[in-house]
């Protein structure tokens, strides 16, 4: 399941093809979504909650609550049915999704005037992740990666030719499947790069 972003995603995999995948806009309500999106994904693939072998989450980076429902949904399911939970670090499976030679950028809106962005060669990341402002991000890219990502949507003239791309739970499901990035899962814990919008409440000062 990916729930990084406003958009929840939840597939099922049967270790060779995606058999069901769904999907559905959350904005801000990832919670009320994703356990639906489970059961109707579930019984789109004609498979049981007790069939599944192993869990796979987007760890992010992405929106701090909806990394938070995912991965703690998914911790919980695992833990009943007893199977692994493996993380992927979303921007890992849009880059192994595009499935081309060469540089690829994955670069994604983070807010506050800021991408998520993370930099690969051949399949393998070799800059990021991390998060920074656009015109920085775009210097570091440089020219010649195929830059895939939603920053576009905000940022049209920075990052003109980019390839709209978000990540989704068959592309999670697929490149945890493949052996050959196994080595690259990570443990199911939110990857935050930079502090919460939310600000804990100062003391109230007075006489």
């Amino acid at each position: 399941m990916n729930s990084s972003t406003d958009t929840v995603s939840v597939a099922v995999h049967d270790g060779q093809r995606v058999r069901a995948l769904m999907e559905a806009q959350a904005a801000r309500a990832h919670a009320e979504v994703l356990t639906p999106l489970v059961q109707q994904c579930l019984a789109t693939a004609g498979v049981a909650m007790a069939d599944l072998t192993e869990l796979v989450v987007g760890v992010g980076p992405g929106a701090f609550t909806g990394l938070r429902v995912g991965i703690v949904s998914a911790r919980t399911m695992a833990s009943v049915l007893q199977v692994p939970c493996r993380g992927v670090v979303s921007m890992d499976a849009v880059a192994y999704a595009h499935d081309a030679p060469g540089e690829v950028a994955v670069v994604m809106d983070a807010r506050r005037g800021e991408v998520f962005w993370a930099q690969y060669r051949d399949g393998l990341r070799i800059k990021g992740p991390a998060v920074g402002a656009p015109e920085e991000v775009a210097a570091q890219i440089g020219d010649g990666a195929v830059i895939l990502g939603d920053a576009a949507e905000r940022y049209p003239t920075i990052f003109p030719t980019i390839q709209s791309a978000q990540p989704d739970a068959g592309q999670l499901a697929a490149f945890a499947q493949d052996v050959h990035h196994r080595s690259a899962l990570v443990e199911p814990v939110p990857l935050y790069l930079r502090a919460p919008d939310a600000a804990e409440p100062r003391a109230r000062t007075g006489i």
